[in-house]
């Protein structure tokens, strides 16, 4: 019996252990498989903690953005008229930088003088070169080369103020666009239908009540005969008189006066028989662009009739 039961505690000891043995290793194993998780968040927590590297961009990409800002740019600088032109803009002032003057020059001597005008307005560079003294003989080149019979300089104008009188065609009253046909030549001016009842009668006593003595005697004041509520009658310019006015009012001398007088006398005089001039060739001017039109209407009337 003694070893029988010596037996059974061997066997009950050795069982013991084996139960120790399994425990600790599966509390082993327990404690390892929840330790892996935590080791999987930490690496994940490390890999969200790396900066990302930016993928590099192809060239190809980056000259597209790089020619579309630039072509915004240019869009926003770019004036609202120009917007719309076709072909390579600025080539106007390319040719007042890099062509030599004396093929520029050659040039223009083919034009006429409202092209020279808008050239004027193109750029810096050609405007300064066609409002220089230099260039003096291209505008009196650009004149002869029109038809018919057109005036002179005259004194009291330089070359591009007189072409803006010949040709601009805008009001210099209210500066309204669009077609203005009535020059008043004498007082060096276009105006429009609106703007000419503003001009006072020549004879009127409220505008030669501030006008010296000596003005009445002597044709210094310039008028014009203009058509207004269907009659003809003499006008005079208000800006003009208080001019001449201020220039007499200035001289202190009676010999002085007497000398400005009999000067401005011969100048209205000249000034006068110019603007007659200057009218014949701007109705003949008129008249034969009304027969061009009657033309070219004739010929499209031909024209629909044989269709």
């Amino acid at each position: 019996m003694t070893r029988q039961s010596h037996r059974i505690k061997e066997r009950r000891g050795s069982s013991g252990d084996c139960d120790m043995l399994t425990v600790s290793s599966t509390s082993t194993s327990s404690n390892g498989a929840l330790n892996e998780p935590d080791n999987n968040f930490e690496a994940e927590e490390h890999e969200e903690a790396r900066p990302r590297k930016r993928a590099k961009k192809s060239s190809s990409n980056e000259e597209y953005q790089s020619t579309g800002s630039s072509t915004k740019k240019m869009k926003r600088r770019m004036p609202e008229n120009f917007r719309k032109v076709r072909g390579k803009l600025g080539m106007l002032e390319r040719l007042a930088k890099d062509v030599p003057l004396d093929v520029i020059f050659e040039i223009f001597c083919y034009l006429d003088p409202s092209d020279l005008l808008r050239l004027a307005r193109t750029s810096n560079d050609l405007r300064g070169i066609l409002m220089s003294k230099s260039s003096e003989s291209i505008w009196c080149t650009t004149r002869s080369n029109l038809e018919g019979f057109l005036p002179p300089l005259p004194p009291d104008l330089n070359e591009p103020q007189y072409a803006h009188l010949l040709y601009e065609s805008h009001c210099h009253v209210c500066d309204r666009k669009g077609r203005c046909d009535t020059v008043l030549w004498s007082f060096r001016m276009r105006c429009c239908k609106r703007c000419i009842v503003k001009f006072p009668r020549f004879y009127d006593q409220k505008f030669r009540a501030s006008l010296p003595s000596e003005f009445e005697d002597h044709e210094i004041l310039p008028k014009e005969c203009v058509y207004v509520s269907q009659q003809y009658r003499d006008v005079g310019n208000f800006q003009i008189a208080a001019r001449l006015c201020a220039e007499f009012e200035a001289l202190e001398n009676p010999e002085d006066r007497d000398a400005w007088i009999v000067r401005k006398t011969q100048e209205r005089q000249t000034i006068t028989a110019h603007a007659q001039q200057c009218e014949a060739w701007h109705q003949a001017r008129l008249n034969e662009q009304t027969n061009k039109l009657n033309d070219i209407r004739n010929q499209r009337k031909k024209q629909s009739s044989i269709d």
